[in-house]
C-alpha cells in the first residue's frame, strides 16, 4: 500500500473522519492498490460504527471503482450439474488478501430473456466490497439450451448445487434476484435458507393482480418504452440471444410460481427493490411482497423503470450494499 495510503488509514478517528479529504486522497492514489484500500477503509469505519457515513459517499467511491477496472479480475467460466451447462462471471478483487477480508459473496441472478451482462456494471461496484458471481441462466445469454426445461422451482435447486460447489466455504452470501431472478432467489432461500445470510428481490415477479401472459408482457413494453435507448438496445440484444422455447416455458413456470405465497416462509432478512416509475412492479403489489416477510426492507429508485440496473447501477448498488454490509441501519417494513 501507498505510504500515504497507510498515513489516511492512521489518521481515521473514532468519530471525526473528514470523508471529503479521504476521497480525495483516495483519488490521486488509485493506481496503487485501489481495491484493497477500499476495503481496509471499510473494514476501519465499520469497526468504529461510522460506515454509514462512509455509505453516504458511496456513489463517488463508485464511479471510481468504474473507472479503474484494472484493479478488478473478471474472469468466465463454465458450471456443469449432471447434463446441465451454466456459464457465469466472476468478479473478484485482484488482491486475494483483501478478498478473503471481504469475507462477502453475491450471486446474481437475472429476468427472463436476459442475461448476466445486465449486472455487469452492478457487478463491478459490488466487487470493491465481496466477490461477484454473475449467472447465466440455462437457455439464457450464453449458456446453452437446457435437455430438460426447468420450473422455477427446480432452477432454485440448480442454483442451490452451483452455490454448494462454487461458493461454499467462502464466507457470508447475498442473493441478488431481478425480475424473473426475484423468484428464483426466493425459491432458493426457501429451499436452501443456511445458504444466504440476505437477499435482495429489484422488480419482483409475478404481480398476483395482473396474472397474464398478455397483460405481463404490456406491462413490459409500456415499461420499455419510457427507458433509454442503452436499456432498450440492451434488453433486445438479449432476448434475440436467449432461446425462444426457454423464454416462452419460463413464462409459464413464472405465472405458475406465486411469490407471495412462499415469501412468508422465507426467513432470512429481505431487501425489495422497484423502480418508481416499473409499471411491470407497481408500488401495491411490491410493497405487499415486502410486507409478506418476516423481515424485509421496501426501497424505491427514483426516475428507474423495470430494468432499473441497467440503465445506471446507482443508486441499485448503494442501496444493497447498505443493507447488506450494516444491518443496524436496516428498517424492516410492518405487514
Amino acid at each position: 500500500m501507498h505510504p500515504r495510503q497507510a498515513g489516511l488509514l492512521e489518521n481515521v478517528h473514532l468519530f471525526e473522519i473528514d470523508l471529503d479529504a479521504a476521497l480525495a486522497d483516495l483519488g490521486n492514489h488509485l493506481v496503487q492498490d485501489l481495491t484493497g484500500f477500499i476495503a481496509e477503509m471499510a473494514a476501519r469505519f465499520r469497526e468504529q460504527h461510522e460506515a454509514h457515513r462512509f455509505l453516504s459517499h458511496l456513489s463517488s467511491v463508485s464511479a471510481v471503482i468504474r473507472g479503474y477496472r484494472e484493479c478488478m479480475r473478471v474472469q468466465d467460466h463454465e458450471y456443469r450439474y449432471g447434463e446441465t451447462p451454466m456459464v457465469y462471471t466472476e468478479f473478484a478483487s485482484t488482491d486475494t488478501g483483501a478478498q478473503q477480508a471481504l469475507d462477502r459473496t453475491f450471486v446474481l441472478v437475472h429476468g427472463i430473456g436476459m442475461g448476466r451482462v445486465v449486472f455487469t456494471q452492478t457487478a463491478e461496484i459490488l466487487a470493491g466490497f465481496g466477490r461477484v458471481l454473475a449467472v447465466d441462466l440455462p437457455g439464457f445469454g450464453d449458456s446453452p439450451k437446457p435437455s430438460k426445461r426447468g420450473t422455477i422451482e427446480e432452477t432454485a435447486g440448480l442454483l442451490a448445487h452451483f452455490i454448494a460447489d462454487i461458493a461454499a466455504g467462502t464466507g457470508r452470501l447475498t442473493l441478488v434476484g431481478h425480475s424473473m431472478g426475484t423468484q428464483v432467489v426466493a425459491e432458493l432461500a426457501l429451499q436452501r435458507p443456511e445458504l444466504a445470510d440476505s437477499i435482495v428481490l429489484i422488480a419482483p415477479t409475478v404481480n398476483r393482480y395482473e396474472r397474464r401472459t398478455f397483460t405481463q408482457l404490456l406491462r413490459l413494453a409500456q415499461d420499455v418504452s419510457d427507458d433509454s435507448w442503452k436499456v432498450v438496445l440492451t434488453g433486445l440484444g438479449q432476448y434475440l440471444q436467449a432461446n425462444p422455447l426457454e423464454t416462452v416455458h419460463k413464462m409459464r413456470s413464472m405465472l405458475r410460481h406465486h411469490l407471495e405465497v412462499i415469501c412468508p416462509q422465507v426467513t432470512v432478512p429481505a431487501l425489495v427493490m422497484r423502480g418508481e416509475e416499473d409499471r411491470v412492479c407497481p408500488h401495491r403489489w411490491t410493497t405487499e411482497v415486502a410486507k409478506t416477510f418476516p423481515r424485509a426492507q421496501l426501497r424505491e429508485i427514483p426516475d428507474r423503470g423495470h430494468e432499473a440496473v441497467i440503465d445506471d447501477p446507482e443508486p441499485a448498488a448503494s442501496m444493497i450494499l447498505e443493507f447488506v454490509l450494516h444491518p443496524e441501519t436496516r428498517r424492516f417494513i410492518r405487514s
